[in-house]
């Protein structure tokens, strides 16, 4: 049987197997709040109200739009499909990679391939929808492109990867991390292709940042104070190095970048320890893609150790090259086949097991990719929906309320039913990101009232006023009870307390005189005639960009 048959019947089953855990482990439940944000910037691009939130990832909102655009397919289908698209373009290119670094070494690209697509993190994020997996087929496409003779000048080679690096940019702004190392070891006896690519991505990564900001309402201020009032008050307190840092998140932090690392790098590490004194070369260097790894991993560790790493899928840019690492330092040599026969498809257990099997550490590790926190989550919201949704009728517009700090669960429901919108309350001492008490409206349009707007001041913030008109609204039932006295004080229906067992509180509207609920010193109006979504606010701009 030819050998590009045995090649593409292998790929085609790993695919295979891929897609149906992807399937089979998926719901109509998002995972994570990032999912339901680029869900809605496939309907309209708003970087202010988190339709992605900052730095925007423009390259990735086009391409969701363009597969909706094609394919008709609903906003949440339309970010999986792409999602699991960019986890199979990872296993694909790490196996053309492989080969291109080791040509003789077609089982060892195989294995490669086999290794990514079983990674617990490309299998966590293949059923998420998250960009994680676009930055792991990067990643992959890097290594691809460095396999070629660097040495050898080529201006139309360095053109095509700086507008891979520019492009990477947009789809993940992270990608430049692992990027940087490479690139310098790889083109450092050709300085010339080396200026070329740097002028190439630089210009391209202008390009889409500068579009980025022309679609921002407000321009580069709005867009610096958004940008800074997420990304700046995160680090605060979660930065070790950070004077404001909290401990508890600091901990944390490390933790997880410890943990993310571990597994990402598995494969590789597993290898390295077996083989250490004898990396041969098998149809190529074997050592080429552990220098690429370490170069890949070592300024990505550093910042996310010092900065933020918040989920596992920060590091899947370390998998296609730990595979390969792994892959083609396994495989035997005549004279120790019967050592390393077995090591390879060891690995391969190893993380499946770990996926299906590893339990939940949501205790001491955040998010752990396997496929207990997937059904878990899941079970959870499709729980909470449930209940928020029961007794409402098709077409009833209905309007949740709810001071829980994670709102992963609630910020999906408009994108789920288009008939539910949710008002969410912040307190001022619950969370960092906000330096006082903050309403804001999430509903299939947009999410309202995150942040305030350079020149609108605070009150943006605290006064949002709405034309809708509900027919019922709906406590979320685990709202603190400071949240459901602040009801109590300004509705004319009796509001239980936390915990006393009551199913489900649904009020009509005219529980609250005027169509108006206050909430310390926030207020929100609803059936308001003619009035923009947000106070202070620009209404919901066409589909674009």
């Amino acid at each position: 049987m030819p050998r590009w048959v045995i090649d593409a019947v292998v790929l085609a089953a790993l695919m295979g197997l891929a897609i149906g855990l992807f399937v089979e482990l998926g719901s109509p439940q998002l995972l994570d709040i990032d999912d339901a944000n680029l869900a809605a910037s496939v309907l309209r691009f708003d970087v202010t109200n988190h339709q992605p939130h900052p730095p925007g990832y423009l390259g990735y909102v086009l391409i969701l739009k363009l597969v909706h655009l094609l394919s008709g397919l609903p906003a949440i289908t339309v970010t999986r499909v792409v999602s699991r698209g960019f986890a199979l373009a990872a296993i694909l290119v790490t196996w053309r990679a492989t080969l291109r670094l080791a040509p003789s070494a077609r089982g060892a690209a195989l294995w490669a391939a086999a290794l990514v697509a079983l990674h617990p993190i490309l299998l966590f994020y293949g059923v998420d929808a998250q960009t994680h997996s676009a930055e792991a087929a990067l990643s992959a496409g890097l290594l691809w492109a460095l396999a070629r003779d660097t040495g050898r000048p080529s201006t139309l080679w360095a053109v095509s990867v700086g507008l891979l690096l520019a492009a990477g940019g947009s789809l993940r702004s992270s990608y430049a991390l692992v990027c940087v190392g490479p690139l310098l070891w790889a083109y450092w006896r050709n300085r010339r292709d080396l200026l070329v690519i740097a002028a190439v991505a630089a210009a391209g990564t202008a390009a889409w940042v500068a579009a980025t900001v022309l679609l921002t309402h407000g321009g580069w201020r709005t867009y610096l104070a958004v940008s800074g009032t997420l990304l700046g008050s995160l680090v605060r307190i979660t930065s070790p190095v950070s004077p404001t840092a909290e401990a508890a998140f600091s901990h944390l932090n490390l933790l997880d970048t410890a943990a993310w690392a571990l597994l990402a790098l598995a494969p590789a590490l597993v290898a390295l320890v077996v083989r250490r004194r004898d990396l041969v070369e098998v149809g190529g260097d074997a050592r080429r893609p552990a220098v690429f790894l370490g170069l890949m991993a070592a300024p990505a560790l550093a910042f996310y150790l010092l900065v933020l790493c918040a989920e596992a899928g920060y590091l899947s840019a370390l998998v296609p090259p730990a595979s390969m690492v792994a892959a083609l330092a396994l495989t035997p040599a005549a004279a120790s086949r019967a050592r390393f026969r077995l090591l390879r498809p060891a690995l391969l257990l190893a993380e499946v097991g770990f996926f299906l099997l590893a339990p939940r550490a949501q205790a001491w590790l955040y998010m752990l990719p396997d496929a207990d926190e997937i059904l878990a989550r899941e079970a959870r919201i499709a729980h909470l929906h449930e209940h928020v949704m029961r007794g409402n009728l098709p077409h009833q517009r209905l309007l949740v309320l709810s001071d829980y700090r994670e709102p992963t669960a609630l910020r999906q429901l408009p994108l789920l039913y288009p008939d539910a919108e949710v008002l969410f309350f912040i307190w001022w001492n619950q969370i960092s990101l906000v330096p006082n008490n903050n309403i804001s409206l999430a509903s299939r349009d947009g999410w309202s009232g995150l942040f305030p707007s350079p020149g609108n001041g605070p009150e943006t913030l605290r006064t949002l006023s709405t034309d809708a008109r509900y027919d019922s609204i709906v406590l979320d039932p685990r709202s603190s009870e400071a949240f459901r006295r602040e009801l109590r004080a300004g509705s004319s229906c009796p509001i239980p307390p936390r915990g006393d067992g009551q199913d489900q509180v649904r009020l009509p509207p005219a529980c609250f005189p005027g169509g108006t609920i206050r909430l310390a010193d926030c207020t929100f109006r609803f059936g308001v005639s003619g009035s923009a979504r947000a106070r202070g606010m620009a209404p919901p701009a066409p589909e674009s960009p």
